[in-house]
């Protein structure tokens, strides 16, 4: 398989969550798991060039607007680079395809983010971002 630039980073945080490294709940770990599997099995196709565009987009052109980092810094005006986090959940929605289709696995998806994790911010960036896959 291509080796994308995100790749590495999504499979490290999916692997750590299901090998107990990263302390995760219950959901987490069936999200990661089920990530990994599917890799591996022959009912889906999987290709993250949609998901490396959308990842591109959001950090190349958005900044924050608010906020701070744990230091107090403030972030307003630097750029919006994801978490590892929020790239799983991208390559994970947009990554698998039925076998020999072009129809994604998922069509939609419920993200739960905890507070003060930039929520408002990726989910506006991620709807902006899907809509560029989608004017293509």
């Amino acid at each position: 398989m291509k080796q994308h630039k995100n790749f590495d980073i999504v499979m490290e945080y999916a692997q750590s969550i299901v090998d107990g490294s990263k302390i995760a709940c219950r959901e987490l770990k069936q999200g990661c798991g089920r990530f990994l599997s599917d890799l591996k099995s022959p009912a889906y196709d999987f290709n993250p060039k949609d998901a490396e565009f959308v990842i591109q987009i959001i950090e190349k052109t958005l900044c924050h607007a608010q906020g701070e980092k744990i230091d107090g810094t403030p972030l307003r005006g630097t750029p919006f680079l994801l978490e590892p986090f929020h790239k799983f959940q991208i390559y994970d929605l947009l990554g698998f395809y039925r076998k020999d289709q072009k129809i994604r696995r998922f069509k939609e998806a419920f993200i739960y983010i905890a507070r003060k994790n930039i929520k408002t911010s990726f989910a506006a960036a991620l709807s902006w971002a899907l809509k560029k896959i989608v004017s293509l």
